[in-house]
């Protein structure tokens, strides 16, 4: 088979209600209008310990084409993603969380950047003034997000509006080169980290954003983002 261009990953701790869409509006075929090509996906499903059936929606789904499914203990997300990395074949690889607050359909405009030369694309959420308008997620995550995002600024000389996006492509050999260690939400800020380090340039993108609340199943607590800033220092001075 051809090298696909886009790995997909996609990490799932307990999202029953999401993951069947989600894995369909992955594996729906996504036309570049831009650079006029279809985008060949690998997919590569990581159930993170899942214990309220999801595992078994997502088995549902192994005689598919171009689809690995990982089952392995509960780890964090990082630990799900650091699982799938190995068996990225396509030129590009993407994180896709489980459950929706990210769109498919946006790969085109995180892949036209890699057309141009770009090694990293980071999908911001708020360079798109709908979803500040309309779709806002709940203030708390917001000013966290900023917060980060300024501090990732501040240590590294980067310029990013939003550095905790959940969308992160990347180059799949560069991806592998950065040798992930995290095994929680802070896998985001030791990918930033690393990017810096090496003098990768992160292109940013206005992608949509759909954030659910947490009485709708987010997992990410406020002491995710106390991890995530030790995380940036540890990156800057300690390592």
């Amino acid at each position: 088979m051809k090298q696909p261009i886009l790995s997909v990953i996609l990490p799932c701790y307990n999202e029953a209600a999401t993951i069947a869409q989600t894995i369909k509006e992955v594996l729906e075929e996504t036309h570049d209008g831009l650079v006029n090509i279809t985008i060949t996906k690998q997919v590569i499903i990581v159930d993170d310990g899942s214990t309220d059936g999801s595992s078994e929606i997502i088995d549902t789904f192994k005689h598919y084409k171009n689809i690995k499914i990982i089952h392995k203990p509960n780890g964090g997300k990082g630990s799900a993603v650091k699982a799938a990395i190995p068996f990225c074949d396509g030129i590009y690889t993407v994180i896709q969380d489980a459950d929706l607050e990210y769109k498919p359909d946006d790969y085109p405009l995180l892949l036209y950047p890699a057309s141009k030369g770009f090694l990293a694309i980071f999908g911001s959420r708020y360079m798109n003034p709908y979803n500040i308008q309309n779709k806002s997620s709940h203030l708390t995550f917001q000013l966290g997000g900023t917060a980060l995002t300024k501090l990732a600024n501040l240590l590294f000389g980067l310029r990013l509006s939003d550095a905790w996006t959940g969308y992160k492509c990347i180059e799949t050999n560069l991806l592998k080169e950065l040798d992930l260690q995290s095994d929680g939400f802070e896998i985001c800020a030791e990918t930033i980290t690393k990017l810096a380090r090496k003098n990768v340039k992160i292109f940013e993108v206005p992608i949509n954003y759909y954030p659910r609340k947490a009485d709708e199943g987010k997992k990410i607590k406020w002491q995710d983002g106390v991890k995530l800033a030790w995380k940036l220092v540890e990156g800057k001075w300690f390592n």
